[in-house]
């Protein structure tokens, strides 16, 4: 080995050495001690698929289409009558605050927000007809209604399956659909400004998790990702439906395991 070679090697060690010292290795590293949190805004939990195939055709260049938990049909009753469905359908024309909401919502609209417009209107239907007010933030879980759906909302996916909707283009999230869009963009938002603020691409999947603990008679459990993949997730409009659709890809076919956990 020359001199040269040799010095090189020693560089290499040194920055290797450094490169463990800078890494946080308590329960504050994401990689380390990983949380799924159902109100987040920087993650997205993938349910009913199977890891091992995802992970084939994502480094085959291969993209899916993020799909969310159907809305399920919460209309009350009195609702349904023909006596309100036809002032709702009248103010929907007339209404002078509904049309400026929609106005100002613009195309294409947030359905969300939409939804937010449509209620308010219901709800001017109802004190004018003296029905009850309702409360119409309360929603069941999308854990549950993804069960009602035939969704499996579990944490354990499956090693392999021949069912079509775990071979589809369509990747499935517990979140519902109506949420899906402002979820997405948050986090394409925290993306790109990671970006410009460190250049570095801080969007990645992780496939796998290990729950360990770290003594025999600890009670503290930590679960960490096993393996990470560069993500890139592209914002499109479906030209025969008009709607917007977010499609998942590699950024890159290397996979990263969790340096972390050497």
């Amino acid at each position: 080995m020359s001199k040269h070679q040799g010095l090189n090697s020693d560089f290499f060690a040194a920055i290797e050495i450094l490169r463990k010292k800078l890494l946080d290795l308590s329960g504050n590293n994401n990689s380390i001690s990983f949380r799924h949190r159902k109100s987040s805004r920087s993650q997205i939990r993938i349910v009913d698929e199977v890891p091992n195939q995802i992970f084939v055709r994502l480094t085959n260049e291969d993209e899916f289409i993020i799909k969310g938990v159907p809305v399920p049909d919460l209309e009350p009753e009195d609702e349904k009558s023909s006596e309100f469905q036809s002032i709702l359908e009248k103010k929907k024309k007339t209404d002078e605050k509904y049309l400026s909401d929609l106005s100002e919502l613009g195309t294409p609209s947030n359905k969300r927000k939409l939804q937010v417009i449509e209620f308010q209107l219901r709800d001017q239907i109802r004190a004018e007809l003296n029905l009850p007010p309702l409360d119409r933030k309360k929603r069941p879980s999308a854990a549950s209604v993804a069960e009602s759906f035939g969704i499996n909302p579990n944490f354990d996916l499956q090693l392999d399956s021949d069912l079509e909707q775990h071979n589809d283009n369509l990747i499935q999230t517990l979140i519902y659909q109506d949420e899906l869009e402002a979820v997405l963009d948050g986090i394409v938002e925290q993306k790109e400004l990671v970006e410009s603020e460190t250049g570095t691409e801080p969007l990645y999947i992780a496939l796998g998790f290990l729950e360990w603990y770290e003594a025999e008679q600890s009670t503290t459990s930590y679960t960490s990702p096993l393996m990470f993949l560069p993500a890139e997730i592209q914002k499109r409009k479906n030209v025969k439906t008009s709607e917007t659709e977010y499609f998942l890809k590699l950024r890159e076919t290397e996979v990263f395991s969790n340096f972390s956990l050497r």
